[in-house]
Formats: structure tokens, C-alpha cells, sequence
């Protein structure tokens, strides 16, 4: 007799095996991380402005004016986020680009400004970008 054939089997052994890795993890519109306070927490990634780096710790800076400290890396972080809603600036801030509302030239260089009226600077090489 015949046998039936998983069909998620049979794509996903026609995938490169980099691109199956990406699709078996996909990034959502939530971020769950762990908060000392309040234990394991989804968060909405809308109402995320942007993220500092302060060594091995990052800053989350929310819509609403809030700020959450989490006790992970800027790397570590900006891998649970969708890709194409942040952009990485600088070594210590990535951005939502759907908050950003004008970019500015000065002497320093290139200056994003945000939705919440802060305004964050841009690494020279990531000018071009």
C-alpha cells in the first residue's frame, strides 16, 4: 500500500538548513521575557520606542514613558525581535522604526528622532545604511 506523506516534512527537508532554523523559531509581535518583580511577562513590541545597551544589562524604553531594565545583552534581546521592525543604530541603541519620526543632519553627524521626543545619534558607519 502507500504510504501518506507529511507534507511539513517534505518542505522542510527541501529548505537549506539555515533557513529551516529561521522558520522553526519564528519572531513574533510579543516579547516575553522574565522581570525580577512581576516573573514572566509577554510584552507588545508596538509600544516599544527603542533599547539601550548599559553593559550586560538593556534598557527597554516604552510609549507610554515607562522604562524596563532587563538583565540581558543588547544582542540577546534584539534576537527575539522582528527584524523588520528595529534597526540597530549605534553599538547602544536599536530602534522601532515605526516610531521614528524624522531623521536630522548635524555637525555630530545623522540624529533619529523618536515618537516620544527623545532623539538618538547614529553610528557614522551605519549612516549609509
Amino acid at each position: 500500500m502507500y504510504s501518506t506523506l507529511d507534507p511539513t516534512t517534505v518542505t522542510m527537508n527541501l529548505i537549506p538548513p539555515v533557513l529551516a532554523s529561521q522558520q522553526t523559531k519564528p519572531r513574533c509581535a510579543t516579547l516575553r521575557v522574565y522581570l525580577p518583580k512581576e516573573g514572566q511577562q509577554q510584552l507588545s513590541v508596538s509600544e516599544l520606542v527603542y533599547l539601550q545597551s548599559q553593559e550586560n544589562y538593556t534598557w527597554l524604553f516604552w510609549a507610554n514613558g515607562q522604562r524596563t531594565l532587563l538583565p540581558r545583552t543588547l544582542k540577546h534581546v534584539e534576537a527575539k525581535l522582528p527584524t523588520n521592525a528595529f534597526v540597530r543604530l549605534h553599538r547602544h541603541h536599536t530602534v522601532n522604526s515605526s516610531h521614528v519620526v524624522g531623521l536630522c543632519q548635524r555637525a555630530t553627524g545623522l540624529v533619529v528622532m523618536l515618537s516620544n521626543g527623545q532623539s538618538l545619534d547614529v553610528a557614522r558607519r551605519r549612516t549609509s545604511q
